[in-house]
């Protein structure tokens, strides 16, 4: 999609991204935005199926963290863990 819309040379120039401002108002556009995104988040949900053996809806909001959990992070997630266990 983005590739559609602004080239293919974002993906070495992240700073390029600023090109989609110019498209905010196209209906086409954003329609083709808000479909990448489901069809991105439909593939990470099946792959959380089957590798977790865990359903999650692609159509709720996902919160992932990619960087590893810093040390001061530790004891809120141990917490939350412990409450609301998976």
């Amino acid at each position: 999609m983005l590739d559609e819309h602004i080239g293919r040379t974002w993906r070495t120039d992240l700073s390029q991204l600023d090109e989609l401002k110019q498209h905010i108002d196209y209906p086409t556009v954003n329609q083709a935005v808000r479909q990448a995104k489901l069809e991105n988040k439909q593939r990470l949900a099946s792959y959380i199926a089957q590798q977790l053996n865990v359903v999650v809806n692609p159509k709720a909001l996902f919160d992932v963290q990619i960087k590893r959990i810093h040390e001061y992070k530790r004891p809120a997630d141990e917490c939350a863990a412990r409450h609301y266990p998976l």
